[in-house]
């Protein structure tokens, strides 16, 4: 187990400066006039916010809780759905759907309904996609003229946390060889990064 004591003030540090960019983000605001976006966007740094204050006071042992995959599909599903919302709205009849039901089917297998296979196949095709989303949005937007070169900080973020996600998944399912700590330990980091990378894209797109 890995836990946040004395010895790792640094990353206290990490995950109050991470907790702070996300609290400032939700307070200087965010896209105006495009209610399902504002409040998908919103969602996203607020779970974030709540995820580093969580790490920062109970420790990184709450990781093993099953709740975690859940709460963590809503960081990308959040911000996949704004990006849609606002930049190809025609897709939102698709895309509603999909992230509702991906997040009921999460959280279904963490509640052991379905085989641990069918579960981490539920939680790939959902971060998976959400990912391309984040990714692809935005260089979409650049290319079309929608939005400055700025936005692509957004993607950078998205795929910054994405594949420290998926690091901790294989991790956990020993699909990467090593100890659980090796990657639990940069998770403060890669959570401060991730909200610099999306702060810039969200004020400099």
């Amino acid at each position: 187990m890995v836990s946040l004591t004395l010895t790792s003030r640094s990353n206290r540090f990490v995950l109050l400066l991470a907790a702070a960019l996300a609290g400032w983000q939700i307070a200087h605001g965010l896209p105006e006039g495009t209610p399902l976006p504002m409040v998908a966007y919103t969602m996203g740094f607020g779970v974030l916010l709540l995820a580093c204050l969580w790490l920062f006071l109970m420790g990184l042992e709450v990781l093993e809780h099953p709740l975690v995959v859940v709460v963590a599909a809503l960081v990308p599903l959040s911000f996949s759905l704004g990006l849609v919302g606002e930049y190809w709205p025609q897709g939102m009849t698709v895309f509603i759907p999909f992230a509702v039901v991906g997040l009921i089917g999460i959280a279904y297998s963490r509640m052991g309904k379905l085989s641990s296979r069918l579960g981490v196949l539920m939680v790939a095709l959902v971060h998976g996609v959400a990912g391309l989303v984040i990714l692809g949005v935005p260089v979409w937007a650049v290319g079309q003229g929608l939005a400055r070169p700025g936005v692509l900080g957004i993607s950078a973020g998205g795929a910054w946390i994405g594949l420290s996600g998926l690091a901790l998944l294989g991790q956990r399912l020993r699909w990467i060889s090593g100890k659980m700590d090796d990657v639990t330990r940069l998770l403060p980091w890669s959570l401060l990064l991730t909200l610099v990378f999306l702060v810039i894209g969200f004020n400099l797109r």
